[in-house]
């Protein structure tokens, strides 16, 4: 009888978190979203810097993939948003969402093994991250500690780890 309700317990969890779903739609959205974001991406590129049209959609279709739970959308988000959002300036008050969402990214990728989200900001997806070195030190803390805690809870569709 234990037994029993373990599993149908476990089922009904894997269910709820979007494990159970027959037809994978999730990762399918998930993979699609990041097939676009990477071509708008490509496409938004002058140079060295991006068009801003192109870019905005590139980043949302990318966002969309990495909430899904896609770690090469988040790692390629992160990377890219934090890139673009370092370069220009330093932070601004008016950054802050943009950053912690960067940073969210960035630390569920890493933390889920992409070697490319753990190179672009070392430490950062450690359990217990260095934020004492740059560029994560020109942040305000409360942002370090809101992206940390943010990149804790679960992901839309877990499922889907691209």
């Amino acid at each position: 009888m234990v037994s029993r309700v373990s599993f149908a317990a476990i089922s009904i969890l894997l269910f709820a978190c979007g494990e159970g779903t027959s037809d994978g739609r999730c990762a399918e959205q998930a993979a699609a979203g990041l097939e676009r974001g990477r071509a708008l991406l490509d496409e938004s590129r002058d140079g060295e810097h991006y068009r801003v049209d192109g870019f905005d959609a590139a980043m949302a279709e990318l966002r969309g993939a990495a909430e899904q739970g896609s770690r090469d959308a988040q790692s390629l988000y992160g990377r890219t948003l934090f890139g673009s959002l370092f370069s220009h300036s330093g932070p601004a008050p008016s950054e802050r969402a943009a950053y912690v969402s960067a940073l969210v990214a960035l630390r569920r990728a890493g933390r889920a093994g992409d070697e490319e989200a753990r190179a672009f900001l070392p430490g950062w997806s450690a359990a217990s991250p260095s934020t004492s070195s740059p560029p994560l030190d020109a942040l305000p803390s409360a942002w370090l500690d809101e992206a940390i805690a943010e990149a804790e809870m679960p992901v839309r569709c877990p499922a889907s780890r691209l």
